[in-house]
């Protein structure tokens, strides 16, 4: 009793430590660190490495938002016409799609995740990640909604308004 038995195969364990995120998997719950054996598994990832695929990753989406066109290729869209977005035909999709489900909104979605790895690189790991993440997808919902109260000028090539098929849910929700 007050012995908490866990099946075999324990739960990997993360940390960070000076400026590098490790990860530990043990063989078993019984057979850890307490008891003197070696884990099975042991990685230590630089934060500054995360930081950088992080960044760059973001600063390639920002591209393929940048250089969308509405006549490129997509899964939405079939021609023969040459995709003109930089990042070629998966650029094209990635920004057709982002723009079609978030609208404008599909740009902000970029900001935290840009600042999260600019503070990885500084070697200062974000604290409370989960509430993070969840402050991150609702903050790009709200975006969805708020693009969506705009009227949609003239110029907007998609059918949904600036807030995309995310923001129509909420505009939906208003006229309730």
């Amino acid at each position: 009793a007050g012995v908490n038995h866990r099946p075999l195969g324990s739960h990997p364990k993360y940390c960070v430590q000076g400026s590098a995120f490790f990860m530990t998997l043990n063989p078993s719950s019984h057979l850890d660190e307490r008891h003197g054996t070696a884990p099975v598994l042991s990685i230590a990832i630089p934060l500054r490495l995360v930081g950088i695929v992080v960044a760059v990753s973001c600063l390639v989406a920002l591209a393929a938002l940048a250089s969308w066109s509405v006549d490129d290729p997509s899964l939405s869209y079939a021609t023969d016409k040459a995709p003109g977005n930089w990042l070629g035909f998966a650029g094209a999709v990635f920004a057709d799609l982002a723009f079609q489900f978030l609208g404008l909104a599909a740009l902000l979605m970029l900001v935290p995740p840009l600042v999260w790895a600019l503070a990885l690189i500084r070697r200062l790991p974000p604290a409370y990640m989960g509430l993070r993440l969840f402050g991150w997808l609702a903050g790009t919902a709200i975006a969805t909604g708020f693009f969506a109260c705009f009227p949609t000028p003239q110029s907007w090539p998609l059918p949904l308004g600036l807030g995309g098929f995310a923001g129509s849910g909420f505009t939906g929700l208003f006229t309730l």
